[in-house]
């Protein structure tokens, strides 16, 4: 997933990319925070590790409502519940603590931590 990442194509206005101008600019702080939220999923294949990534970004985006969830990744809410209930065993209270919540997806978005 590209999330966060700025379109390569054209001209583009820095006005409308700063928080993407922001984390490309903290990359070794977002490497850090990166390391702490993102590590449960170091012993995940590259497969099953960007399907969660991809997954828990969708749960921050839509606050953990599964069907919207499941409409943007493109899969039924039911497998949208399954991967919630995934990431709740990988990532433990991190979804409900917003500072840690803010934290994950500024390494989700921030592209560091990638394979």
């Amino acid at each position: 997933s590209d999330a966060g990442a700025v379109p390569a194509a054209g001209l583009l206005r820095a006005d409308e990319h700063l928080a993407e101008l922001l984390l490309f600019e903290g990359q070794p702080l977002a490497a850090r925070i990166a390391a702490r939220r993102l590590e449960p999923f170091q012993a995940l294949t590259e497969k099953a590790a960007l399907r969660m990534r991809e997954t828990a970004l969708a749960h921050v985006r839509h606050h953990g409502n599964a069907v919207a969830m499941a409409a943007e990744l493109q899969i039924h809410p039911q497998t949208a519940r399954y991967r919630i209930a995934r990431l709740r065993e990988l990532l433990g209270d991190q979804l409900d603590d917003p500072d840690a919540r803010f934290e994950l997806e500024l390494a989700l978005r921030s592209g560091v931590g990638r394979r």
